[in-house]
C-alpha cells in the first residue's frame, strides 16, 4: 500500500470519526444533565472532546495508528478497484495495439506514416 495514500485516507478517517464523536457527545450532554451529576462521565466527554479537536497530523503516533488500521480494513476493496480498472485498460490498449498491428499486416505499404498515433494514444491513455 502507498505509504503517502494511507496517511491521507487515515486523516479522512480521523474527521470522519471525530464528526461522529461530535454528534455522540451532542446527543449525550443534550438527553443528559451533566451539571455535576457524572463528573466522571464529564470527564471522559472532556477528555475525548479534545482528540476529537485534534487534527490527525498532531495526534500522537498510537493514535495514528488506530485511524490507520481503519483505513486496512477497507484497503482491499480499493485496491481490487484499482486492479480492476487497471486490468480494464490495459486490455483496451492491447486490443487497439492487435487492431493497429492487423492494420499494419494487411496493408502492402510497410511505410505507414502514422505508425506513431497509437503510440501515442496508449502513452495518453496511461497518463490520465
Amino acid at each position: 500500500m502507498d505509504k503517502e495514500l494511507r496517511e491521507q485516507l487515515a486523516a479522512i478517517e480521523h474527521e470522519r470519526w471525530a464528526d461522529w464523536q461530535k454528534w455522540c457527545h451532542k446527543v449525550l450532554r443534550d438527553n443528559l444533565n451533566l451539571n455535576g451529576l457524572n463528573v466522571e462521565l464529564e470527564n471522559v466527554l472532556l477528555r475525548w472532546d479534545k482528540q476529537i479537536a485534534t487534527p490527525y497530523k498532531d495526534l500522537s503516533e498510537r493514535e495514528k495508528q488506530s485511524d490507520r488500521e481503519q483505513v486496512d480494513r477497507y484497503w482491499p476493496i480499493i485496491e481490487a478497484l484499482i486492479t480492476k480498472e487497471k486490468n480494464k485498460l490495459l486490455n483496451e490498449l492491447i486490443e487497439e495495439a492487435n487492431t493497429y498491428i492487423i492494420a499494419i499486416n494487411q496493408s502492402d505499404d510497410y511505410e505507414v506514416t502514422e505508425r506513431a498515433t497509437p503510440i501515442d494514444s496508449i502513452k495518453r491513455r496511461i497518463e490520465e
